[in-house]
């Protein structure tokens, strides 16, 4: 897995973001929103999307 398969999501609305991964069937969490990095379990599941959001949008994801 290539975290530049995610970059369609980056500029997404968070809305929008978690309704096409959900759709996809695809494992995600959000790890960071604006300032506030959100306590997340440090393991590693490679197939699971992990995302950064700022005022609303996917600003990063990456597979971990």
């Amino acid at each position: 897995m290539n975290n530049h398969e995610l970059d369609y999501l980056v500029g997404m609305t968070e809305d929008a973001a978690l309704r096409t991964l959900y759709d996809a069937d695809i494992s995600y969490r959000v790890v960071r929103r604006d300032s506030i990095v959100s306590t997340v379990t440090s393991d590693m599941i490679p197939e699971r999307v992990n995302l950064s959001i700022d005022n609303g949008k996917v600003t990063k994801a990456e597979y971990g």
